[in-house]
């Protein structure tokens, strides 16, 4: 009954909060933002995907990396993550920044992401 007893105390305490978090504000209110934290996901798929890909393809056909050679396939992908790494900060960052901006404004200040 010790550890299962003060999970369940645990949960019971985390339910409480958000019911008077839900109840203090709107139900409505914990939705703020979601549509630029969707942009943003979508930014960061797009993004990752495409930079590391090409980034392996342009490496493979200039320098004629292979995978099968382990230094090779190893330095492939550090220089395909680190590029994927530079793009996705690069493409995410205002739509973190409005993201943040969204949420922490009154509610009512903005209407939607665009």
């Amino acid at each position: 009954t010790g550890p299962f007893r003060s999970v369940t105390t645990h949960f019971r305490e985390i339910a409480a909060s958000a019911g008077a978090v839900t109840f203090a504000e709107q139900a409505a209110n914990f939705y703020r933002g979601v549509s630029t934290t969707i942009t943003r996901a979508a930014l960061i798929g797009g993004t990752k995907m495409a930079t590391y890909d090409q980034t392996k393809t342009t490496l493979r056909a200039t320098l004629r990396w292979r995978d099968d050679v382990p230094w090779e396939r190893y330095s492939l992908q550090l220089v395909a993550s680190v590029a994927a790494g530079l793009a996705i900060t690069l493409a995410s960052s205002p739509a973190t920044n409005a993201r943040t901006l969204i949420m922490a404004a009154e509610p009512g200040t903005y209407r939607g992401f665009l």
